[in-house]
């Protein structure tokens, strides 16, 4: 999906997202995790939540980690305050607070957090929640597509650095979520990394000629499935840094989550995983450098 997001305030949007409340690292080298995909291309992980098995959407473009109604009562977990929230289609319906433990994810334990519960039906209910930024961002976030590997890196782990890879500065936001400078087609834009998206979006801006007259696709997007008419732009060259990414077709649309990153006004892009596909991606929260695979 399209990632939605939590505020410090309570407030659910894009954003802004909340601050880990306590994380503990294992004393031990980084272990490698499986991704496996959803029916729609999700990159899906296995995790434990307070000691039982779970599995989780990865998904850069949201800032809060966050559970389904159905997670939170096979958990156990006590209802929590409510809070105001907006995904990638437009406001959330139903978003609570709740309190866990610790969570096990690629070997790396995190304890004492909140995540959201939100009202949901996503990768029609294989998953039982999203793995957003606020887990994520206090490591190197190291996503091998080429074998659906996952590696958390701590501070100060080089090790994945190689000729490899080539590397660009992005901007963090608010809520930890990627801004990058790149190009559609030679035109300028400002992408958000968003492997939860199995589309990459831009809105008009772009300048992005359409392939026909009239062509146009109706979809469901982000967390609560809202549905929007999009423009298919097909086979686009997107530059990043010195590469030169190919999606297979940018869906040329007002997403509302434009609006909230605060670059609806100008040409703006949710960088999916599709044209990220069979290539290795490093984001370095301590160097502000995404590693990408030639």
């Amino acid at each position: 999906m399209v990632g939605s997001s939590t505020d410090r305030r309570g407030s659910w949007n894009a954003a802004l997202g909340i601050a880990v409340l306590g994380a503990v690292a294992c004393a031990h080298a980084p272990q490698p995790a499986p991704i496996t995909l959803g029916p729609s291309h999700e990159l899906l992980l296995h995790a434990v939540i307070d000691g039982a098995p779970v599995t989780l959407q990865l998904d850069t473009g949201a800032s809060t980690t966050s559970l389904t109604p159905a997670t939170r009562a096979r958990l156990k977990l006590r209802s929590g305050p409510p809070a105001k929230g907006r995904g990638a289609g437009g406001e959330l319906a139903s978003v609570e607070w709740v309190f866990l433990k610790h969570a096990w994810i690629a070997g790396e334990v995190t304890r004492r957090f909140a995540v959201a519960v939100v009202d949901v039906d996503a990768a029609g209910g294989l998953i039982d929640g999203v793995l957003g930024m606020d887990l994520l961002g206090e490591r190197a976030i190291d996503v091998d597509l080429r074998v659906n590997r996952l590696v958390l890196h701590r501070k100060g782990d080089a090790g994945f650095r190689s000729s490899g890879l080539a590397w660009t500065d992005y901007t963090p936001l608010d809520g930890g979520q990627i801004a990058l400078r790149v190009t559609l087609d030679g035109h300028p834009a400002t992408a958000i990394l968003d492997l939860g998206a199995n589309h990459t979006f831009a809105n008009a801006h772009v300048g992005l000629a359409s392939d026909g007259a009239g062509a146009s696709v109706s979809a469901a997007i982000g967390a609560d499935r809202h549905d929007l008419m999009f423009r298919p732009v097909k086979d686009v060259v997107i530059g990043l840094g010195e590469l030169a990414l190919r999606a297979p077709s940018v869906w040329i649309g007002d997403l509302p989550i434009f609006q909230t990153f605060g670059i609806a006004d100008r040409s703006a892009v949710l960088l999916g995983v599709d044209a990220l596909a069979g290539r290795r991606i490093v984001i370095d929260p301590f160097s502000q450098r995404i590693y990408v695979s030639r």
